[in-house]
């Protein structure tokens, strides 16, 4: 009874002051997936992931709300949160950086995948022991040239790995 009073009454007037986030409005946009959504939420919230899971879900499209699987942004959220902790300069990204480029969970309408997961140990190794980040950004993009070049697949886009696969995407 206790945890039902915080979700559903305590958390949104919470969450709404200070993110100026309304979980509800969320939830019902979610329509039957929004018990995957409450679930996302308390989950992000018990990991520490609160402010990410509300900025990425008061910017959501409703096509990736009634989709939403927790288990799998949690798993984006845990990848995120380990490559911060093995970089010396993880930490010193500011919020907005972070949240604009980093956190954003695809570029356009490329189908979802969780890239930052899939490739988290590839890329680290790219830029482990690099102690500056404009050299690993550097060093990153580099890869990403080797790995593909640029020319428009379909008029539908695709996602990384596919483009990764290819050899050529957008």
């Amino acid at each position: 009874m206790r945890k039902g009073v915080f979700f559903f009454i305590i958390l949104p007037l919470l969450l709404r002051s200070v993110y100026g986030f309304d979980a509800s409005e969320v939830i019902e946009r979610a329509g039957r997936n929004g018990e995957e959504i409450k679930q996302f939420i308390t989950r992000s919230e018990e990991r520490g992931y609160g402010e990410w899971a509300v900025f990425l879900l008061s910017s959501m499209e409703d096509v990736d709300l009634v989709n939403l699987d927790s288990d799998e942004f949690i798993s984006y959220f845990d990848a995120l949160e380990k490559n911060f902790k093995r970089v010396p300069w993880g930490r010193k990204i500011d919020d907005f950086l972070f949240r604009h480029y980093i956190l954003p969970h695809r570029v356009s309408q490329e189908p979802l995948e969780n890239f930052t997961a899939v490739y988290a140990d590839t890329l680290y190794d790219l830029i482990k022991g690099v102690e500056d980040m404009r050299k690993a950004v550097l060093r990153i993009n580099e890869w990403t040239f080797t790995k593909m070049k640029y020319a428009p697949p379909s008029r539908w886009d695709q996602n990384a790995t596919v483009t990764i696969r290819r050899g050529f995407g957008r």
